[in-house]
């Protein structure tokens, strides 16, 4: 399915046959149409390593980060790892599972280093050049790199990339800059895919919900109608802003009970304050996360008068450098 306005494409992949993954039979057309015309093409999947996380087959364990509370990504280049994306630690590739002793483990899900293993199945003669937060290459190199290669395939990492023999740029999968817990990604990923837009690129985006909001905006170059009838009804829904003040106090320590007691102590200035307020609260010390080996955890503030109750807390937060502030 492609869409009425000329520069955006909208490809549909329900039902559709796919190729080295995630790519439609239609990019894959474009990708050697392109080739063939001595262009370059631009490839965007906004997410790291091979796959997610190294799993069992058999009894399911996955293998996690011991001072982190996620799983540890596989990633295959330069060579087969377990990295954790929240610290950087790097652990081998075990050969059976440490749980049941099974030999059958394997990555799940789909990141960028196997989209670029795809890619280099279906186009062997090709050069290609993947960019992404895992990459060491220097400035210099990157754009040595971008000047030679054919293929350029990119997390948001390159969300700037210009060069005058890109042809076409392609979204792998639109949804998956969703992933990410952002209350404004909607926003965000609406002006990454107009930005190339308005360099007067064909953009093709590939996913399995065409009619989602911002594509449909993007379609019909309505931002306004986009701004109207979606992010300004669901900001106000929930209290985000430019409509209220949004705070996010994290709380941090290598001990536990701190972590716990200055929760409690926050919670025990912040309740009081809010009798006549529509201040929304948020502090459950029952969801525990851990990163860099400390105890995590947060409490949320949404509405009119948090920085007023901000600022009774400032004494407490002065005091203790387990507590810092994030504004949204």
């Amino acid at each position: 399915m492609s869409s009425a306005h000329p520069s955006i494409h909208i490809i549909a992949l329900s039902g559709q046959k796919l190729v080295a993954g995630l790519i439609s039979l239609q990019v894959q057309d474009l990708i050697q149409k392109t080739l063939e015309e001595g262009k370059k093409i631009l490839l965007f999947y906004n997410r790291r390593a091979f796959g997610h996380a190294w799993i069992c087959q058999d009894c399911g364990h996955f293998e996690s980060c011991p001072d982190c509370d996620i799983a540890l990504a596989y990633h295959s280049d330069p060579k087969p790892l377990l990295r954790c994306h929240h610290c950087s630690r790097i652990s081998p590739v075990p050969e059976k599972c440490p749980h049941c002793q099974s030999l059958f483990s394997a990555p799940v899900g789909i990141g960028i280093q196997q989209v670029e293993q795809g890619l280099h199945a279906l186009f062997p003669n090709a050069s290609l050049y993947r960019i992404d937060s895992d990459m060491q290459d220097n400035a210099a190199r990157v754009k040595e790199n971008i000047d030679t290669s054919e293929i350029l395939l990119s997390t948001q990492k390159g969300s700037s990339i210009q060069h005058p023999d890109i042809a076409a740029v392609v979204f792998v999968l639109f949804e998956v800059n969703f992933s990410v817990p952002s209350y404004d990604i909607e926003e965000n990923t609406y002006h990454l895919i107009a930005y190339f837009k308005k360099q007067l690129l064909p953009v093709y985006v590939q996913t399995y919900i065409p009619h989602h909001p911002v594509l449909q905006s993007l379609v019909f170059e309505n931002y306004k109608d986009f701004l109207s009838n979606t992010l300004i009804p669901e900001r106000k829904a929930f209290l985000y802003p430019p409509f209220n003040e949004f705070v996010i106090i994290r709380i941090h320590h290598v001990k536990k009970e701190r972590v716990r007691a200055l929760v409690e102590s926050l919670t025990d200035k912040i309740e009081p304050q809010l009798s006549e307020s529509e201040i929304f609260f948020s502090a459950d010390t029952d969801i525990w996360t851990r990163m860099q080996g400390q105890w995590n955890q947060k409490i949320i503030l949404k509405g009119k008068g948090v920085l007023d109750i901000l600022e009774t807390l400032t004494p407490l937060i002065v005091r203790n450098r387990s507590i810092h502030i994030e504004w949204q």
